[in-house]
């Protein structure tokens, strides 16, 4: 069960989001977001119980690779069934094109790799406390080599965030 001071946790990960999201004009709550950002995070959370019950349940490196190759299958999938008419259009070969998602599939694999063996071995709320940060590190990112904006502001609301959501990750007492 939830404990009381994780679900005001939860609730305040929402708000500060929400108010963060507020500032951009092109991201308001009117316009879908609250829905989008509720399925993605009832998705985003049943897969990563999945994720913990599998690095602990069966053998961690086969479950690695089935995990990904099923994950491939679905994106496959979805690909043909979404761009069926213009698959010929969008799907051109060349450097960029391979050069990045290749980069990006070896990333992925070894970022899946150790978010499984941390979870075979560690609490679930632990490596998920720790993996909040990769938000202030890809913002921190995009500011450097993008030219993003980042102001004070932000900077709290994403601390805030993740103070936020390790709170409400903890383990009740």
């Amino acid at each position: 069960a939830i404990a009381p001071l994780q679900f005001v946790g939860i609730a305040l990960s929402f708000l500060v989001i929400a108010f963060a999201n507020k500032a951009h004009k092109n991201m308001t709550l009117g316009r879908g977001v609250l829905s989008i950002m509720s399925a993605i995070v009832l998705i985003g959370a049943q897969s990563k119980f999945i994720q913990k019950l599998g690095s602990v349940s069966v053998e961690v490196h086969n479950f690695i690779f089935w995990q990904l190759f099923f994950a491939f299958m679905a994106t496959l999938l979805i690909l043909v069934v979404v761009h069926r008419k213009d698959l010929g259009e969008r799907i051109a070969l060349s450097r960029g094109v391979l050069l990045w998602p290749l980069l990006l599939g070896v990333l992925f694999f070894i970022s899946t790799r150790e978010i499984v063996m941390a979870l075979s071995d560690g609490p679930f709320a632990v490596v998920y406390s720790i993996l909040c940060f990769y938000t202030l590190i890809a913002s921190l990112i995009a500011w450097r080599f993008f030219g993003e904006e980042l102001t004070r502001r932000k900077i709290c609301f994403m601390l805030a965030a993740i103070f936020l959501q390790s709170v409400g990750l903890r383990p009740s007492a």
